[in-house]
């Protein structure tokens, strides 16, 4: 990701070159609630046997919101679909059977954790910017 004259530049391994634009993403972008997921893995525990699929929850997160404005979707669904993944933590899903939270059946902590972890961050004060 780049910044250049109010646009951000990606290159992404599964969308390619795409830019974003709407001020809104890019300041949720540059959050560091966003910004965290950049070190957090989409493959959890099981990225060391499988080393060359290492995919960011931030990539991901960025890919989803990138893929829904090229459907058309609405800036709230594209901010919908950019945050959605904004309360995982280090250890994605599995966390649910370390933690006495969350379910190990649907894990379903960083649903659970959503409105307390998005509520105690920027991210209301950068919506209400907007």
């Amino acid at each position: 990701m780049r910044n250049q004259a109010s646009t951000m530049f990606f290159n992404d391994s599964v969308y390619g070159t795409f830019t974003i634009g709407e001020p809104t993403l890019q300041e949720l972008i540059a959050s560091q609630p966003l910004q965290r997921l950049q070190d957090i893995s989409m493959a959890g525990y099981a990225e060391p046997f499988f080393p060359d699929s290492y995919h960011s929850r931030f990539e991901h997160s960025v890919g989803v919101c990138y893929l829904l404005s090229k459907f058309g979707a609405s800036l709230k669904e594209q901010i919908a679909g950019l945050l959605h993944d904004i309360s995982h933590t280090a250890f994605s899903h599995c966390i649910d059977y370390a933690l006495l939270e969350g379910s190990q059946t649907h894990h379903t902590f960083q649903d659970d954790a959503f409105e307390t972890f998005v509520t105690h961050s920027v991210i209301p004060q950068i919506l209400h910017k907007y």
